[in-house]
């Protein structure tokens, strides 16, 4: 036999080799990933900490449940980001449940005209809402403030708060962008006009 095509036959067999072994330790890692994503998925539908729908605090991600398939769970946040959670690391880390909290959110977005430092802004939003009153005081019922979008010109904040459920239906969302106002102007901070 020719040199060349003995070279040739243990070349690919060697390489055959090799692409065998690592197509197999490839899928065997998949099919670890898939099931622990698949029985933390059951686990999920058994235990429901969350259901589409309820505003959530899962892995470090904030947002309304959009989807709780049974290898993921699908966040949207208030800017509108989606984040994708697999479900094998929704079961290993806390979950909070904000919908479960007495009461109910409010949520008040106003534009302030950029300049301001944000951690300005948000520290005036958190005063005006550890001020307002009434409002739930407990440490599960934290006020927030996130940005929700960036323009030329304007930074659009949003301060969530939670109210007792007894003033439902009032205007008590009318009341709060009142006194952010009033406490913004204080502070010498202009709300925006348009945005760009």
């Amino acid at each position: 036999m020719n040199s060349a095509v003995i070279y040739f036959v243990l070349l690919v067999s060697l390489f055959g080799g090799l692409w065998l072994t690592l197509s197999a330790s490839v899928i065997r890692i998949m099919r670890n990933i898939l099931t622990s994503n698949v029985l933390a998925g059951i686990k999920m539908r058994l235990m429901r900490p969350y259901t589409p729908g309820d505003w959530v605090t899962v892995a470090g991600h904030h947002g309304r449940v959009m989807q709780v398939a049974l290898t993921y769970t699908a966040l949207k946040s208030d800017n509108l980001d989606r984040a994708i959670i697999p479900n094998s690391i929704a079961v290993s880390r806390v979950i909070i449940n904000h919908s479960y909290i007495p009461g109910f959110p409010i949520a008040v977005t106003l534009p302030v005209e950029a300049g301001p430092h944000p951690a300005d802004i948000a520290d005036a939003l958190l005063r005006c809402a550890a001020e307002f009153k009434p409002r739930l005081v407990r440490s599960d019922c934290a006020p927030t403030v996130s940005i929700i979008s960036i323009n030329c010109n304007t930074v659009t904040y949003c301060l969530r708060i939670y109210v007792p459920e007894t003033l439902r239906g009032g205007d008590v969302e009318g009341q709060l962008r009142l006194s952010i106002i009033r406490a913004l102007a204080g502070h010498g901070i202009k709300l925006g006009g348009c945005p760009c």
